[in-house]
């Protein structure tokens, strides 16, 4: 008899997104141990220098930015531009980097983690990663840094853990000069706080966004919240690609319908990709029924614009500006950066 058997189209997503989640697993226990190992044989070379913290941060922020769009937690951050610290540069990203990916492990699907930083004393800078998550009981909480203890567990989504990116994160902390701690319940949420050398340099407290994003200047996209109107699940995943080094949270939506909605409860969407030729309710009337509530959120139609028509089209429903398909990440990339002036 033929045993031979044929995947569907919904196996083969889930086996690659499996195997892919195990690789990163993989690569970040690797990655751990090399580090340590470095550290314990005294290979690792401490280079001291000054950094502008919302630069480090949101370099973090986007190696972590698919594993929380996996889990639909949003990654807040308040931290004024013009903060800058003394530190090893691989060092903080490593303790940045781990302690964000940690509070997204231990967060439940549709939570929330906020990086944020401020002055202390004696020219210090604190700077804390807060999730919603979890949280741990006084026995793990005590044993965290105990390398002989076993406090290892698994994430809300079942992601596994070594323990050692925290020990790691002590280490470097330290070497830095500076001190971790830790403020947790049981389902009451976690925040890890350290400190880190600062050069004194004030930051501009009038920068933030909405309270939680640093400010976006006259030509700097970062930090992004983004909805990709898009049927096509191809053009959708190379338009994230595109945006991913940008954005701070992203929405897909596949009908014309689904992006009022997602607008309608998310106001304060930055950008909108917005596909024309959508079921249901194509882009045209979905910018026409956003433009009711939102004037502000800026639309860019993306279209293959056989008819000239189109273009006019586009402009009356309410869109700021158009794109052919297909583009490249150049060409989005000015085009929201003409339009993105905060």
């Amino acid at each position: 008899a033929d045993e031979s058997y044929e995947f569907t189209e919904y196996e083969i997503k889930e086996m690659t997104h499996d195997l892919g989640t195990s690789a990163r697993n993989t690569f970040n226990l690797l990655e751990n141990l090399l580090e340590w190992s470095q550290m314990d044989s005294g290979l690792t070379e401490f280079k001291p220098q000054k950094l502008g913290l919302m630069n480090m941060v949101t370099d973090c922020i986007n190696v972590v930015s698919e594993q929380a769009r996996g889990k639909g937690i949003a990654i807040h951050v308040k931290i004024a531009t013009g903060h800058e610290v003394l530190a090893d540069k691989n060092m903080l990203q490593t303790v940045i980097r781990n302690l964000l990916s940690n509070a997204i492990k231990f967060t439940p699907k549709g939570g929330r983690v906020t990086i944020s930083a401020k002055p202390a004393e004696n020219n210090r800078m604190v700077i804390s990663v807060k999730d919603t998550g979890i949280g741990m009981s006084d026995q793990i909480r005590n044993n965290l840094f105990n390398i002989s203890a076993n406090t290892k567990r698994p994430g809300t989504e079942g992601e596994k853990s070594t323990g050692l990116g925290l020990l790691l994160c002590k280490e470097f902390v330290e070497k830095n000069g500076g001190e971790i701690r830790i403020e947790s319940e049981q389902n009451q949420g976690t925040i890890f706080s350290f400190t880190i050398p600062s050069t004194g340099q004030k930051g501009n407290e009038k920068a933030h966004l909405n309270a939680e994003f640093a400010e976006k200047s006259v030509g700097n996209i970062n930090n992004l919240k983004i909805l990709i109107a898009e049927d096509d699940d191809i053009s959708a995943k190379l338009i994230h690609m595109m945006v991913k080094g940008f954005s701070r949270e992203v929405f897909e939506a596949k009908t014309g319908r689904d992006a009022v909605h997602i607008c309608l409860v998310n106001p304060d969407i930055d950008l909108v990709m917005m596909d024309i030729a959508m079921p249901f309710m194509d882009g045209y009337e979905a910018t026409r029924q956003i433009r009711q509530f939102n004037q502000k959120v800026i639309i860019i139609a993306q279209t293959t614009f056989v008819f000239s028509a189109d273009r006019e089209n586009a402009f009356e429903a309410g869109c700021n500006d158009y794109i052919t398909k297909p583009f490249g990440k150049e060409a989005l990339i000015e085009l929201i950066k003409k339009h993105i002036k905060k």
